[in-house]
C-alpha cells in the first residue's frame, strides 16, 4: 500500500493549504483529511513533508518540524492499523482495512486522548524532553481521573466542573502539593490552546482557569559550602566525579540538560559554546578557572566531563553533601490545598543538580557581578525570570541594614 501526503488543490483566502493523505493499493484509494495546514511554498512535494530549510526563521522551522512530527505520527497510525487488521486476518483485502482506518481517523471516533498523544508528537521536537515528559504525565493524570472517577473527559466538559472535580483529585489521590496541581492544570491549557488552533474544539471556558503558584525556598549552597564540597578529599571514586560535575554546574550556572551534552568541539579559548536545550538559544559560558580546573582533570576521556543520569546525579549528590557535613537545618514550607505545611529537613535532603544554577546565581550577585551579565551567562530573557531563583541570607542583609543605619545603634530603655 502506498501512503502519501498532498496539499489540497483550492486556494484559500489565508494563503495555507490543507494537507491531505491518499492511502491506495493498485486502483482503490481512500482520502483523508489530516486538518493540519501549511503554506505551500514550505512544502517539499518530492518529500511529501514540510522543508523547513526554506526558511531562516527559527518559529517558523519549529512550527515545520512539528508538523512533520505530526505528518509522521499519522503515518504510524496507519500503517498500525493496517498491520493490526492484517494480524487478525491475514488475506484481509483492501475494503476492510480501509473502513478500519475510516473508522480510526473519523471524528466520531477520535477523542480527546488522541488528539493529545498528536500534541505530544508534534511538540517532541520543539520542546525539551523533561517538558514532553511533563506533557505525557498530565495526559495520564487525566486518564487515571476519568478511570477513577467516571468523569468522562471531552473537550465539551473541560469547564468550572472539571475543574472542581480534578484539583481536589489531585490533592487527595494524587497526594499532589498546590503547585504541581497548577503546573498539570497549565499543561492541560497549552493542550487546549493548540486544540483550539486546529479547530479540533471552540471550547474556551478552561482560560478561566487560575494559576497560582507558592513561593518556594531557595535552596542554594553558600560560598563556604561550595567550597568545602570543592576541596573535599574523596576515595570514592563515584563521588568524587559526581563532585566534579556538581561544582562545575556550580561555577558556570548551567542546567544539568546542557551539561550532560558537554562536548570537547564546544569549548575553545575558555569560552564554552552551545545551544541550550530547554530555550534553544546559543550561550557562550566563560569558563572560570575552578570550571577549567576540573575540565583538566578529565582531559584524557572521551568526553569534558564523567557524565551520569540526572536522576543518578539526584540521588548521588545527596549523599555527596552528607559526608561533607552540609546539614544545616532548613524549614521548607509547602502549600497542600491552601494550607501550609512545615518540615524541618537537614539541608544535604534538599540538594540536587537544580541547586547548582541557584548557586550560581546566587554568589554571583553576592560577589558583585551585575544582574545583567549574570542573565547573559545563565540565559535568562528578563530579571524577574532570574528573579526567583534569588537567596538573600541574613548576614547581607545584616550588612545592608548596618550601612543604612550604622553598625552601633544603641539600645532604647524605658525608663
Amino acid at each position: 500500500m502506498n501512503i502519501r501526503f498532498y496539499l489540497e488543490r483550492k486556494e484559500s483566502q489565508s494563503g495555507q493549504k490543507t494537507i491531505w493523505c491518499y492511502v491506495r493499493e493498485k486502483e482503490k484509494t481512500i482520502y483523508l483529511n489530516t486538518k493540519e495546514k501549511i503554506e505551500p511554498e514550505y512544502w517539499n512535494n518530492k518529500l511529501k513533508r514540510a522543508d523547513h530549510k526554506k526558511t531562516k526563521s527559527k518559529v517558523i522551522k519549529g512550527r515545520l518540524q512539528g508538523l512533520n512530527n505530526f505528518l509522521n505520527q499519522y503515518e504510524s497510525k496507519i500503517l498500525d492499523v493496517i498491520r493490526n487488521v492484517r494480524i487478525k486476518k491475514i488475506d484481509s483485502g483492501f475494503n476492510e482495512i480501509s473502513a478500519e482506518i475510516k473508522k480510526t481517523f473519523s471524528d466520531k471516533t477520535r477523542n480527546f486522548f488522541d488528539d493529545f498523544d498528536d500534541f505530544i508528537a508534534a511538540k517532541a521536537t520543539l520542546v525539551s524532553i523533561s517538558t514532553i515528559r511533563k506533557y505525557k504525565q498530565t495526559k495520564n493524570h487525566l486518564k487515571s481521573f476519568q478511570e477513577d472517577t467516571g468523569y468522562k473527559i471531552n473537550y465539551s466538559n473541560i469547564n468550572a466542573l472539571f475543574i472542581d472535580k480534578f484539583y481536589p483529585y489531585l490533592i487527595e489521590e494524587k497526594k499532589f502539593i498546590d503547585n504541581t496541581v497548577n503546573k498539570t492544570i497549565s499543561f492541560l491549557k497549552v493542550f487546549m490552546n493548540w486544540a483550539i488552533e486546529r479547530k479540533l474544539t471552540k471550547n474556551t471556558d478552561f482560560r478561566s482557569f487560575k494559576i497560582r503558584y507558592n513561593k518556594n525556598e531557595i535552596i542554594y549552597l553558600t560560598e563556604n559550602e561550595l567550597m568545602t564540597l570543592f576541596e573535599l578529599k574523596l576515595t570514592n571514586e563515584r563521588l568524587d566525579r559526581v563532585r566534579d560535575v556538581f561544582c562545575f554546574q556550580c561555577f558556570t550556572g548551567q542546567r544539568y540538560s546542557d551539561v550532560e551534552k558537554i562536548d570537547f568541539s564546544d569549548i575553545n579559548n575558555g569560552i564554552w559554546k552551545f545551544r541550550a536545550v530547554k530555550t534553544g538559544d546559543v550561550l557562550e559560558v566563560p569558563l572560570n578557572h575552578y570550571a577549567l580546573s576540573i575540565l583538566a582533570k578529565y582531559n584524557d576521556w572521551k568526553s569534558p566531563l564523567p557524565i551520569i543520569s540526572n536522576q543518578k546525579m539526584n540521588e548521588y549528590i545527596k549523599e555527596l553533601c552528607e559526608i561533607a557535613k552540609i546539614n544545616t537545618p532548613v524549614k521548607v514550607t509547602k502549600v497542600v490545598a491552601n494550607k501550609s505545611v512545615e518540615k524541618i529537613q537537614p539541608k544535604f535532603k534538599l540538594i540536587g543538580t537544580h541547586t547548582a544554577r541557584r548557586t550560581f546565581i546566587s554568589l554571583s550577585l553576592k560577589n558583585g557581578m551585575k544582574p545583567d551579565y549574570i542573565m547573559k551567562v545563565v540565559g535568562h530573557s528578563d530579571y524577574r525570570m532570574m528573579k526567583r531563583y534569588l537567596a538573600i541570607d541574613n548576614f547581607e542583609v545584616r550588612n545592608e541594614m548596618d550601612k543604612a543605619w550604622g553598625s552601633s545603634l544603641r539600645l532604647v530603655k524605658k525608663n
